[in-house]
């Protein structure tokens, strides 16, 4: 593991950790950035060793922290906030990490003790259950207690989230509590941060066409059967992205076979649990969605494997569009000669490739394989945002 920084360090201001990171493991990498103003952690997790962690440096430029917390509590949130946000200007915070967040007056010590220069608090918190009227209330109260003069002299206010009239965004973020009368036609794309909100959801929402799974290392197929469609309408999905957690193709292809008008399908990562790739070629089902689905534009972003991508070509044979972001700079050339092969039968729709650009080395790879190995007669390749995208 990564030692605590001594003699090494870097001229970082702004990071972005788009992983899982524990808590530990974010004071190491902290150490070695002692110039840091901005940051932003989509999931942090408490520490698996629950050791007692002292934070040496003192980040004097730390000005705005973005955070998602799910399993952090708050006596750990108190405790990175005595380490870090002693200058801290801006504090964007979303929790579901259990109704302790709703303390005001634990809230007012900590920030008049530690936090003394906060001037923006953006502050979401979303409780995971079934809607009970005596939770809400109980959640109401507990807001109530954010109406005293400390936070009205700062112009910080708050309220619960019950929409009695009907839903005019676009998109919604289901796992809060949430009025069953509420009308969501005008909802086209809904974020799923956890399983059960899905199994604890009461509403419908008709008209919408994409969506995104952010659970966090929870399996996505116990809700495939029965939940998810209990909320929307499967076949009008157009749009599908999973992020942060794995899932496994024989979850893809379960979600395939009731999202049957999916155009575009976003994944951070795909695994085959163990199985042979043969085997799940052979699945009955597996073939049947091969043969229907109408999948055209794939993003991978950590490869890894050159088996997962050519099984993905083997599931989607109608691509016209796919793009790879990580993790595949071991098997370029490999990758290169599998996705752009003439002898494919699972590539003939395929028209343009988008590829992460890690160093130079990447572009002079990519151009070098399909000149020598006479891959494309006609094509235009062009680097964007270090992005290398090839058209045919």
């Amino acid at each position: 593991s990564l030692p605590v920084a001594t003699n090494r360090y870097s001229l970082i201001e702004h990071l972005v950790i788009k992983n899982y990171i524990e808590l530990d493991t974010l004071y190491v990498i902290l150490s070695y950035v002692p110039q840091i103003r901005h940051l932003s952690i989509p999931f942090l997790l408490r520490s698996v060793k629950r050791q007692n962690i002292t934070f040496s440096i003192t980040l004097n430029n730390l000005s705005y922290i973005c955070l998602k917390l799910a399993q952090l509590d708050f006596h750990d949130f108190e405790l990175l906030a005595k380490d870090l946000f002693h200058n801290l200007q801006v504090l964007r915070l979303y929790v579901s990490a259990g109704i302790t967040y709703l303390d005001a007056d634990r809230w007012q010590n900590l920030i008049l003790s530690h936090i003394p220069n906060l001037a923006i608090f953006d502050f979401q918190c979303i409780w995971f259950g079934t809607p009970e009227k005596n939770m809400m209330s109980t959640y109401e109260n507990l807001i109530k207690n954010f109406t005293s003069s400390f936070w009205i002299q700062r112009q910080w206010f708050f309220s619960t989230q019950y929409p009695l009239k009907p839903y005019k965004r676009t998109t919604f973020t289901l796992g809060g509590l949430i009025e069953e009368k509420s009308n969501f036609d005008s909802v086209h794309h809904i974020v799923i941060d956890s399983v059960n909100a899905i199994m604890n959801c009461r509403n419908y929402f008709p008209n919408t066409t994409k969506l995104t799974f952010e659970c966090h290392g929870d399996s996505i197929c116990n809700s495939l059967d029965n939940s998810l469609p209990r909320i929307i309408s499967p076949e009008k999905l157009t749009e599908i992205v999973v992020r942060y957690a794995p899932i496994s193709f024989m979850e893809l292809v379960k979600l395939l076979s009731v999202a049957v008008n999916l155009h575009r399908l976003s994944l951070d990562h795909i695994s085959i649990d163990g199985i042979n790739p043969v085997t799940i070629q052979q699945n009955v089902v597996f073939q049947s969605v091969s043969k229907k689905n109408v999948v055209k534009d794939l993003t991978l972003i950590y490869g890894r494997s050159l088996k997962n991508v050519e099984l993905l070509f083997a599931l989607c044979p109608r691509l016209q569009h796919f793009a790879v972001h990580n993790e595949f700079t071991s098997f370029l050339a490999r990758l290169i000669r599998l996705i752009l092969s003439k002898t494919n039968n699972n590539n003939h729709h395929l028209s343009s490739l988008c590829i992460s650009k890690k160093t130079d080395k990447t572009e002079e790879t990519l151009k070098m394989v399909i000149k020598n190995d006479r891959l494309l007669d006609d094509y235009m390749v062009e680097c964007v945002d270090n992005k290398i995208y090839v058209w045919w």
